[in-house]
């Protein structure tokens, strides 16, 4: 195989600009090409562009495993890509993308059914659309277009908990308009007070809403439990304190699973047997976690304790979008509603109907990611 490094645009929406990514290159010697995106976000990666531009170029490819579905490939995978995950999640999860599309090619396989080892094709998960404007009269609306596509989970972002009442005036509305046709899910962002907390958190119980994501800090999040409202654990996952606590499952253990050095039969033998989660829903960001494989990782522990898993985008670009699908329709037993809504991130290598079909995100049809590497190419700066 031999790497290549290439620098894509990101437009995540009008308000942030223009951001900039990077895509990793495979190609094997038959001229076969495999593509994988690193597209940290500030504020929500625990690295900088810069720094996982530096990881990519300082590593070894010769670490990588060739790419043919071997036995136990995807520990061995995870293992050649450990440093790396521990540098930069998001270069991991470029690394490990463009390898998984290039060994599925060869396999002649879509990338959910080379994860899986089942045929997913055409394998079908449903979105969430995300409303993020207090403004209510053109939220409604946006709620609206999305419900006749067939959408029905609304995720709110609820950040400012002093604007709390704008969102539960949201919700008001939207009971008034749907009833209970609509599932609504919140998301603070980890931006509440913890002593704030718990009094939203009742009234978000009142209006029967799904689930509450990361309402507090990271470090923080068990402390709310028992909770009135289901919560949803985002920044938190990168905790192991609080990951031990979720999973009720020494940190070490969890950690050496996550790693690819235990199954997770090894794992939950150390597990209580009877337990209650104080989180009822992961929520999965492959690039903040480290990639693919390990947010698989996280989504089959938390089956195995109880709790159900989403999949996320980060504002990515086009080559992550259809990894993030891939892994969506991969998981068993499938995910709730994913935050997978297409967005203007996707300039380079639209998403199309191989991926989104207006209220779902689906598995490709073809061998690998199912993307027009051409275009994605072809878009990228350096050309």
């Amino acid at each position: 195989m031999t790497p290549q490094i290439r620098e894509i645009r990101i437009y995540p929406d009008a308000r942030v600009g223009l951001r900039r990514g990077t895509l990793v290159v495979l190609r094997d010697g038959h001229g076969m090409t495999g593509i994988g995106e690193a597209s940290p976000l500030a504020g929500h990666s625990p690295e900088t562009l810069e720094t996982a531009n530096s990881v990519l170029k300082r590593f070894d490819l010769a670490l990588l495993p060739p790419p043919i579905p071997a036995p136990r490939w995807e520990a061995t995978l995870l293992t050649s890509l450990q440093r790396v995950a521990d540098e930069s999640p998001a270069a991991a999860m470029a690394l490990e993308t463009a390898w998984i599309d290039l060994a599925a090619q060869q396999a002649g396989l879509p990338f959910a059914s080379f994860l899986s080892g089942e045929m997913a094709s055409g394998a079908r998960v449903p979105v969430n659309v995300l409303v993020n404007s207090l403004d209510q009269e053109s939220s409604l609306h946006r709620i609206k277009h999305a419900l006749s596509a067939g959408i029905t989970t609304v995720k709110l972002k609820a950040a400012d908990i002093h604007n709390v009442q704008v969102t539960l005036g949201m919700i008001a509305s939207i009971r008034r308009e749907w009833d209970d046709a609509v599932s609504i899910r919140v998301d603070a962002n980890g931006a509440w007070p913890l002593d704030l907390a718990v009094p939203v958190l009742k009234k978000l119980a009142d209006w029967g809403v799904e689930y509450c994501e990361q309402p507090v800090p990271r470090g923080e999040l068990r402390m709310l439990s028992p909770s009135p409202v289901p919560l949803a654990a985002d920044e938190s996952l990168t905790d192991m304190k609080e990951l031990e606590a979720f999973l009720g499952i020494p940190a070490e253990r969890v950690n050496a699973y996550l790693r690819g050095l235990a199954t997770p039969e090894d794992v939950l033998k150390a597990a209580p047997e009877s337990f209650s989660p104080p989180v009822k829903v992961f929520v999965l960001k492959p690039m903040v976690l480290g990639g693919i494989l390990r947010s698989r990782k996280f989504a089959r522990i938390a089956a195995e304790r109880g709790i159900r898993s989403t999949v996320t985008h980060l504002f990515d670009g086009a080559t992550a979008f259809a990894a993030y699908a891939e892994l969506a329709v991969s998981l068993q037993p499938p995910p709730l509603a994913c935050g997978l809504f297409p967005h203007d991130a996707t300039a380079a290598g639209t998403v199309d109907d191989s991926h989104f079909d207006g209220s779902c995100v689906r598995s490709t049809h073809q061998p690998g990611l199912g993307v027009n590497r051409g275009a994605i190419l072809d878009a990228a700066i350096d050309r």
